[in-house]
């Protein structure tokens, strides 16, 4: 499962032009987010047994998804923008991961 962040809520220019991606496979989710007109890239990689909890924070249309990794990370992996029924799709799909 791939889900987009919104260009309308973004963060900066390049963001507009290349939203923020969660992507969740069998065992990891990868958080990839682009800066300057897309020549960095900051990939986020973060294996199942890696992930402690998932978070959402609901907002009137998008929502934020926060990754709490163990082995004390000093912040949250997070995705903003992303609209609220495919965030909320995205948090029950990593949920089912980690019960599995």
């Amino acid at each position: 499962m791939k889900v987009k962040a919104s260009r309308l809520i973004s963060r900066g220019f390049t963001s507009t032009l290349i939203p923020d991606t969660l992507s969740i496979q069998d065992n990891k989710v990868i958080v990839e987010k682009k800066t300057w007109l897309g020549l960095k890239n900051q990939q986020k990689r973060v294996t199942k047994d890696q992930l402690a909890s998932v978070r959402i924070n609901n907002g009137f249309f998008y929502s934020t998804i926060y990754l709490e990794t163990t082995g004390g990370a000093t912040e949250d992996i997070s995705v903003d923008g992303i609209p609220k029924r495919k965030a909320k799709k995205a948090v029950i799909a990593i949920e089912d991961m980690l019960e599995s």
